[in-house]
């Protein structure tokens, strides 16, 4: 792993994923919050033709960390790879494989700080109470 100026880092022009603005504020609040989480997850970088380094993974990172003033990131190379490869993590990277536990969040998990770390919670509705028909009337 690698700390370089963010000025050295320049966006992948080619990255098909997109935030909307309420979890990129969230996003940009969690790298101030808890900082230590780049170190756990650094952006995955190549060198870049013309200097410095391009995102293969953590462009969205990458953006929170310019609007929030960020100095340094830490980055990881994968320069061995092949253009296959990269176009592969770019598009695995950004894909959410598994599911969420619904019930074991809704259970074991606060729903305010789950909603403050990014999660979008599903809208609980209430099921209306079946009533019993009137054998007569059919009300």
């Amino acid at each position: 792993m690698l700390w370089v100026k963010l000025i050295d880092i320049h966006p992948n022009p080619n990255n098909p994923r997109t935030i909307n603005a309420d979890k990129f504020a969230k996003l940009k609040r969690s790298l101030i919050e808890f900082p230590e989480m780049l170190i756990a997850r650094p952006l995955v970088c190549v060198t870049s033709d013309f200097g410095g380094y391009t995102i293969l993974g953590g462009n969205q990172r990458y953006r929170a960390l310019c609007d929030i003033g960020a100095a340094e990131v830490p980055i990881i190379l994968a320069d061995e790879w092949t253009s296959k490869q990269r176009d592969e993590f770019l598009i695995k990277d950004n894909v959410s494989f598994g599911e969420w536990n619904w019930d074991e969040l809704a259970n074991e998990w606060d729903a305010e700080e789950l909603i403050s770390w990014g999660i979008d919670l599903p809208e609980i509705k209430e099921e209306p109470e079946e009533k019993e028909m009137c054998p007569t009337c059919g009300k």
